[in-house]
């Protein structure tokens, strides 16, 4: 951890920085509340909303923004999510990148990431299954957190390159994993 517990919000951080914390068990309370309201606006698109990456994993040493995975029945759909995400200040983040999935970042200080992925597609998959991985294999967690921790001090201040630098060690738990 590069900042102390109290140096940092519950939530929110930078757009470009990287800045972790200990976990906090109300990152859990935070993420059913935001669910709910995304579920609300979303209706029936949202086939399904699960808290994905670091904040979803007890224990687990984080940036201070939720990662939310939305499935949709096909990644098309994204653009009937643009204006009702907006109504809960969601930000389509076009510039992202990310193959195979739509980001909405919330706050200027970004809070919360919405992932808007097909339902059961790759990237769904794999975001449900490297968090279920982290939640029962403590050694694979410690792992990734270490290596978190290291990546976060080397580019505090470029969160492409701090999430980039994570995609090897992800992939490698991944596909040493059985479907």
């Amino acid at each position: 951890m590069n900042t102390p517990d109290d140096a940092l919000p519950l939530l929110g951080l930078d757009q470009r920085s990287v800045r972790l914390r200990p976990y906090t068990a109300r990152w859990a309370e935070l993420y059913l509340i935001e669910a709910q309201a995304i579920r609300s606006a979303l209706g029936a698109r949202a086939l399904d909303v699960q808290h994905v990456g670091s904040t979803a994993v007890p224990g687990m040493t984080a940036k201070p923004i939720l990662d939310i995975a939305v499935g949709v029945a096909t990644l098309d759909e994204f653009r009937q999510c643009i204006e009702p995400l907006a109504q809960l200040g969601y930000e389509h983040a076009h510039w992202a990148g990310l193959q195979n999935n739509e980001v909405f970042g919330k706050g200027v200080n970004r809070t919360h990431l919405v992932h808007v992925v097909q339902h059961g597609g790759p990237v769904w998959n794999d975001y449900l299954r490297f968090r279920n991985l982290l939640r029962s294999q403590p050694e694979t967690a410690r792992s990734y957190e270490h290596l978190k921790v290291a990546l976060s001090l080397r580019y505090a201040e470029n969160r492409a390159a701090y999430t980039e630098s994570k995609h090897a060690f992800i992939r490698g738990v991944l596909d040493a994993q059985p479907t």
